[in-house]
Parts: structure tokens; C-alpha cells; sequence
């Protein structure tokens, strides 16, 4: 699953050559605990202009198919969690700014 779905009719081009936004629908989670200091209001600001409903908050409660959850690495201690609870990870990349993101 990839978080570039958008509803019909959200987010979509209304002329202009606007694309819908990456996010459109999606509900991203954003803890201070989970992401790195030094990115975390680049990473907020970008998920909120790219059309997500940004909580910042972990859920581990909240699994749908259009919930992610922003970690910083693989390796943090709460990855294993979240990954076994059946969450959408969305994981630090250098591109991930431009939503190059990837969901593990």
C-alpha cells in the first residue's frame, strides 16, 4: 500500500495542472518520540502540504489501510511494536521530504 490514494473527487485537479495531494485521506500519526528532532517540523509541514491529516500522537490502535505512522528508523526500539500491531510504517529516507517515503 502506498499513501498516494485519493477518494474520488479529493484532492483531485481541478484544472491548472494541479495534482492531487500525495496524502489525500490519510490519516499520518507524528510523535516527537518516534521522529528524529532535527526533521520533525520539515516532516510535519510536508505531510500537511501534501494533504494529510496529521496527528501528532502515536496510535498503535489505528490500522487502517490509509493510517501510517511516521519512525525514524528501522532500528528504534518501538519499529518491532508497531510493525507486529499491523500498522503502516512510513520510514526515514533522504527523499522522504518530496514523498519519496517508503512504507515497510
Amino acid at each position: 500500500m502506498t499513501p498516494s490514494y485519493a477518494p474520488s473527487g479529493a484532492g483531485a485537479s481541478s484544472g491548472g495542472g494541479r495534482r492531487a495531494a500525495t496524502f489525500a485521506g490519510a490519516s499520518v500519526f507524528l510523535s516527537r518520540n518516534l521522529v528524529a528532532p532535527e526533521v520533525y517540523d520539515a516532516v510535519h509541514d510536508a505531510l500537511r502540504l501534501n494533504g494529510a491529516e496529521v496527528f501528532l500522537c502515536a496510535d498503535p490502535g489505528r490500522t487502517g489501510a490509509l493510517d501510517f505512522h511516521v519512525i525514524s528508523s528501522s532500528s528504534h526500539e518501538r519499529f518491532a511494536d508497531l510493525r507486529a500491531k499491523g500498522c503502516n510504517l512510513l520510514g526515514k529516507r533522504a527523499d522522504f521530504l518530496q514523498f519519496g517515503g517508503h512504507v515497510c
